[in-house]
């Protein structure tokens, strides 16, 4: 795979954007992605390599997303907030 993806929120807002334009319902995120898996198995299908490659290429690309997945939700939670809640704390 590649070593360096150029990757942005822009970049998924113009694709998402593009498959829209062919079909409104992919304004729908889970519809979005069923066209991005469509995508990606219909490139591999065509890609001419043995069937046990293309599987081990799927598997590759399953790993790298789930990747993304987590590093993305990890970024995305929010820090906790110095002040806490209903602790207790002795001599109080």
């Amino acid at each position: 795979m590649s070593e360096q993806l150029k990757f942005s929120e822009e970049l998924i807002e113009s694709l998402q954007e593009r498959i829209c334009q062919h079909d409104e319902q992919a304004q729908d995120p889970g519809v979005f992605m069923q066209y991005l898996a469509i995508a990606m198995g219909y490139t591999l299908s065509q890609l001419n390599m043995e069937q046990q490659t293309q599987q081990e290429f799927l598997q590759q690309l399953y790993g790298f997303t789930q990747h993304v997945m987590e590093d993305m939700s990890q970024r995305n939670v929010p820090e906790p907030s110095e002040e806490a809640f209903g602790v207790w704390h002795p001599g109080d």
